[in-house]
C-alpha cells in the first residue's frame, strides 16, 4: 500500500490570516487569547484541508509564530 504525505504545506492562511492576526497582536489590535484562539483554528483548517486532499500522514508541529515581541 502507498501512503500520501507532503514535507510541509502553507501554514499562513489562504489568505494570509496568520500574517495579519500577528501583526494586529503586535500592534496592540488583538489580545494574546484571540490570536492563539485564531491560530489554533488556523491550524485545523490546515489539517482537515490537507485530509480532504486524500493525505494519509499529515505532517504537525510545523507551526510556528516567529518571534514574539
Amino acid at each position: 500500500m502507498v501512503y500520501a504525505t507532503n514535507l510541509g504545506y502553507p501554514r499562513i492562511g489562504r489568505k494570509r490570516e496568520l500574517k495579519k492576526s500577528l501583526e494586529q497582536f503586535w500592534a496592540g489590535e488583538l489580545s494574546e487569547a484571540t490570536l492563539l484562539e485564531q491560530t489554533a483554528t488556523q491550524r485545523k483548517h490546515t489539517w482537515a484541508l490537507q485530509q480532504q486532499l486524500g493525505l494519509q500522514h499529515i505532517p504537525s508541529n510545523d507551526f510556528s509564530l516567529y518571534v514574539w515581541r
